[in-house]
């Protein structure tokens, strides 16, 4: 289940979970808002979010304007490309969180992984997180992770399916009640 927005606008919870949650440019630029203005949250889960490049550009306003730091961002398995880098070299220079996540995000025209094509713009990420007092933890790469064409359409699949199940078998046992057995 996601996280409800007025969740996160009402400064009461420190995670939030939008594992599957296709966030469009305008749901993106509203969520920014409260992100802005939010002191709670610390953990937020953007995982396998169908995230491209324009809605990630929203997204990061949020982060950028938060006056508190988040302590993990997840945006694994999204569509980021090269030109979310300089929004993610921003939050890591700006020390918006602590460990910030994105392996398994690849392009949808030609499924190029982002490290495998970038590697001089990741090396640039990795020694800005690097630099000055306080660190930024990455995680962009795992060798098993190694997406494919449709990779992210099957898992994302997988996913949807999992969170289905606890509701049919719901709905199994109560027809299994009516009927008597």
């Amino acid at each position: 289940m996601f996280t409800r927005f007025d969740d996160i606008k009402a400064n009461e919870i420190t995670e939030a979970n939008y594992l599957g949650f296709e966030f469009t440019v305008e749901s993106a630029h509203r969520f920014a808002q409260l992100l802005a203005d939010n002191t709670s949250l610390q953990k937020l889960e953007l995982i396998n979010c169908r995230i491209e490049d324009d809605v990630f550009a929203e997204l990061a306003k949020g982060i950028l304007k938060r006056k508190m730091p988040f302590i993990h961002i997840n945006l694994d398995l999204n569509y980021l490309t090269a030109i979310s880098f300089p929004l993610l070299k921003e939050i890591i220079k700006e020390r918006k969180c602590q460990h910030l996540m994105f392996f398994g995000n690849t392009s949808l025209e030609n499924c190029e992984v982002m490290l495998d094509s970038h590697e001089d713009e990741m090396k640039d990420m990795h020694d800005l997180a690097n630099s000055g007092t306080s660190k930024v933890y990455l995680h962009y790469d795992h060798p098993t992770t190694r997406p494919y064409k449709g990779f992210l359409e099957t898992l994302r699949q997988k996913s949807l399916n999992e969170l289905k199940k606890p509701q049919e078998e719901t709905k199994e046992k109560s027809r299994v009640y009516r009927n008597g057995a």
